[in-house]
């Protein structure tokens, strides 16, 4: 699976995580392997990132690593978000 990262996901994943430019794209390797699927949770994490595609457009999945979420639309990475801190603590896999 290859992603197409866009500048603003790269952009948020700098200003978000404080990554270098150069650690980036590493960042996104990992996050592809190591990442839960968004549609491998359940509960109040499913129903968070439901109502975040429904308020927001144009993504249409996403994949959970560590305390982000990376937006994508098809093959392209959009953006990337924090969980909050009361999504964090429940987060379960199916």
């Amino acid at each position: 699976m290859t992603w197409i990262v866009s500048k603003h996901a790269e952009k948020r994943i700098r200003q978000r995580l404080g990554l270098p430019r150069a650690a980036v794209t590493k960042f996104i390797e990992e996050a592809k392997q190591g990442g839960i699927c968004s549609s491998d949770v359940s509960g109040s994490v499913k129903r968070y990132l439901d109502r975040f595609y429904f308020n927001n457009g144009p993504g249409n999945r996403g994949v959970i690593y560590g305390n982000h979420v990376f937006v994508l639309n098809g093959d392209v990475l959009i953006t990337v978000i924090p969980l909050p801190h009361k999504i964090k603590q429940k987060s379960v896999v199916k």
